[in-house]
């Protein structure tokens, strides 16, 4: 699994970072991450706002900070 956090030097951003980490340890899984915090990655990637996840290059949420449980939710799916 790939999991690219979009995320620009913002508190919802660091915020959003969190709860994905907090999501990937408790459902015990190793993706690969990748870190994103280039606005250019954000237009080339389809991006229009921040935060972002993408999960194995499906785009699953953008401009929203999900809860722990709603990210979960998307990993667990695929």
């Amino acid at each position: 699994m790939n999991i690219k956090i979009l995320a620009l030097d913002c508190p919802n951003c660091r915020r959003f970072e969190e709860h994905v980490h907090t999501a990937i340890q408790n459902l015990n899984i190793e993706p690969e991450i990748e870190r994103l915090t280039d606005a250019e990655d954000m237009i080339n990637l389809g991006i229009a706002s921040s935060p972002a996840l993408i999960v194995d290059d499906e785009i699953k949420s953008s401009g929203k900070v999900l809860s722990v449980e709603q990210i979960e939710r998307f990993l667990q799916s695929q």
